[in-house]
């Protein structure tokens, strides 16, 4: 899935196919109505945790939704991705 393709869509709801191996930066940026994303079972390449999208290991946090209010990391989360939270920026600025 290409970089910033569901930008500034009003999406609901998200969920990764098992088929999906790449998602490009800036997937779900600006995407306000989306709470929350799931991932597929038999995905290999990325998990989905408390609404949010991280890779397989559950190491690196990639993607989180813009409407999502509160977010608690694991303490296996070593990594974010550089915009992975590019609307809270902007809301707080």
């Amino acid at each position: 899935i290409g970089a910033h393709a569901f930008d500034g869509c009003n999406l609901t709801a998200l969920t990764t196919p098992a088929a999906v191996t790449s998602l490009g930066a800036g997937v779900i940026n600006n995407t306000t109505a989306l709470a929350s994303v799931a991932v597929e079972s038999g995905n290999t390449a990325y998990t989905a945790k408390g609404g949010c999208i991280y890779n397989a290991e559950g190491t690196a946090l990639l993607a989180a939704p813009s409407g999502i209010r509160s977010l608690s990391l694991d303490e296996t989360v070593t990594a974010t991705a550089a915009d992975a939270f590019v609307i809270y920026l902007l809301l707080l600025a």
